[in-house]
């Protein structure tokens, strides 16, 4: 079963808590953080994958953690400078896309999907195109960069 976005919330809390009296200087000051609201990462096929929770401090994105379906902290870690904890907005990928690529007059674009592509950690927003009603390509909009491949299609993580 996975767990609801207060569930991801709660551990979370808590990791940072425990983070917090580690001793570790980069996170002495996370005793007075406060959670943002979850994004729920998804699979390339569009399944639940884990939660990406945001850590705040005084309004400012300062960290992250990630929580598996099951509850785990698999992942924390420190940011500075990204606005949100996605690093840019659906809205500004998607209008990144427009404005990048070129596209044929019968694709249409899917809404944004925040998702993991092959890895936990890999994520970016997945924007599908289509043609004819069929799956075409597969669009990922990082905060740096965007890369692309014919929908359905596997990354080949033998070549990176």
């Amino acid at each position: 079963m996975f767990i609801t976005t207060d569930e991801a919330k709660k551990k979370a809390l808590n990791a940072a808590r425990m983070l917090s009296m580690s001793g570790e200087a980069e996170f002495s000051n996370w005793n007075n953080v406060v959670v943002g609201e979850p994004v729920l990462v998804r699979d390339l096929h569009g399944r639940p994958g884990y939660w990406l929770v945001p850590f705040l401090s005084e309004g400012r994105l300062v960290g992250f953690a990630r929580i598996t379906g099951a509850g785990e902290v698999a992942a924390i870690g420190a940011l500075s400078g990204a606005p949100v904890v996605t690093g840019i907005t659906s809205v500004q990928a998607l209008e990144r896309v427009k404005t990048s690529l070129n596209f044929d007059v019968d694709e249409r674009l899917a809404e944004p999907v925040f998702v993991y592509d092959s890895s936990p950690g890999r994520e970016a927003w997945l924007i599908e195109t289509s043609k004819s009603g069929r799956p075409w390509r597969w669009i990922f909009v990082t905060p740096t960069f965007i890369y692309e491949r014919r929908a359905g299609i596997e990354p080949d993580l033998s070549m990176e």
